[in-house]
C-alpha cells in the first residue's frame, strides 16, 4: 500500500512539474502582449480551482485568470472605441 502511495505522489509531482511549466510559458505570453498596451504594471494571472487547492489529478484542467489589465473598452478601436 506505502508504494502506491509513493508512485501516487511521484505522478503527481511530475504533473504539477509540467502543468507549472505551462503555467509559467502563459503568464510570460500575457505579461509580454498586455503590459504595455493595457496594463497597470500588476498584469499577471492567478490559479484557481483544483490547482489552487492541489487537489488537481492526471486529468484536471487548469484554470488561470488574466489580472491588472485596465479596461479596454473604449480605448481601442477593435473594441468600438477610440480613434478609427
Amino acid at each position: 500500500m506505502k508504494s502506491k502511495v509513493k508512485e501516487i505522489d511521484l505522478l503527481k509531482d511530475s504533473v504539477r512539474k509540467e502543468r507549472q511549466g505551462f503555467i509559467s510559458i502563459v503568464e510570460s505570453i500575457v505579461k509580454n502582449t498586455f503590459t504595455n498596451r493595457y496594463g497597470n504594471g500588476f498584469v499577471g494571472i492567478k490559479i484557481f480551482g483544483s490547482m489552487a487547492t492541489e487537489l488537481a489529478i492526471e486529468s484536471s484542467d487548469v484554470d488561470l485568470v488574466v489580472t491588472g489589465i485596465n479596461s479596454i473598452q473604449g480605448r481601442d478601436p477593435q473594441y468600438g472605441g477610440g480613434k478609427n
